[in-house]
């Protein structure tokens, strides 16, 4: 397997989240700063938006408004072409208040509609629990459950007709048939790498991206970044400084073949808000998004 290095990108930060290309720029979610960001390609950086709570996952409507993941007010915001402040698109406290948690990761799909992962508190819940769910949030703002009993449900993708989740605590890559109306067919294994867990590698996928070969480049927070054959092969890799981990990757730029990682060191988390240690990296890659 061929191991490719990291190039520091950009400036550093709290906590980078949600990498996303759009419209000739990358797109970032900083959760411990409050602010969601956008870069050149050359790493020149400039603020977009700036919210009272912990913005993660991004996605874009049909209609070119920016949806923001408000992780702790469990709100789906929509900023509207030329606005400067969102509104609320969706309120997900009615399909997720009986278990303590935040919603995070999302993915938009061509008609716009969002699904997004709900993942339980950690300290409330344990860690594993099977406590997680997939919400869907259809263009108009109304919001079901499309998925129970996940342990930490994070990155979602589309492959086709079929939606691909990573569960952080179960090493696993989920799939699912996506109905016409966005409902979603009974799980299965895409990849399950729990079996392949070291001291040093644990598989804890995160935030993940597809490419065009229909391989998953999944963001390890217990290591770097992975490339997965669907059976979970693991066929490439980019390695990170040792003193951090990845979080989150997507593809993009001109000609799709850079991977952007966002990265935090091995601080514990409180210490993390104190100081902008975390790093965004980019590798070249072969097989395009």
């Amino acid at each position: 397997m061929r191991m490719r290095d990291a190039e520091p990108f950009g400036e550093p930060g709290y906590f980078f989240e949600g990498p996303r290309w759009h419209d000739g720029r990358w797109w970032t979610s900083d959760m411990h700063g409050n602010v969601v960001r956008s870069w050149t390609p050359e790493g020149e950086g400039r603020d977009e938006l700036r919210i009272e709570d912990r913005p993660s996952g991004l996605g874009w409507m049909p209609d070119g408004s920016l949806l923001v993941v408000s992780m702790e007010k469990r709100l789906l915001l929509r900023l509207q072409p030329g606005a400067v402040a969102p509104d609320v698109h969706a309120d997900l406290n009615p399909i997720t208040a009986d278990v303590p948690g935040f919603i995070n990761d999302i993915r938009v799909d061509r008609e716009g509609r969002a699904y997004i992962g709900f993942d339980p508190d950690i300290k409330l819940c344990g860690f594993p629990s099977d406590k997680g769910r997939l919400l869907c949030v259809e263009p108009d703002g109304s919001a079901r459950i499309v998925a129970r009993d996940l342990q930490f449900p994070n990155a979602i993708m589309f492959s086709g007709q079929r939606l691909i989740l990573a569960d952080t605590a179960a090493a696993c890559l989920y799939a699912y048939d996506i109905a016409p109306g966005g409902d979603l067919g009974p799980r299965s294994d895409w990849a399950n790498l729990s079996a392949k867990r070291t001291d040093k590698v644990k598989y804890l996928f995160d935030g993940c991206d597809i490419d065009s070969a229909g391989h998953v480049w999944a963001a390890d927070c217990s290591a770097g970044a992975w490339r997965i054959a669907p059976g979970g092969e693991v066929v490439d890799g980019v390695a990170l400084p040792p003193d951090y981990t990845a979080y989150a990757c997507g593809l993009g730029g001109e000609d799709g073949r850079t991977l952007l990682i966002c990265a935090a060191n091995r601080d514990h988390h409180d210490e993390r808000v104190k100081a902008p240690k975390a790093k965004l990296f980019t590798a070249r890659v072969d097989v395009p998004a």
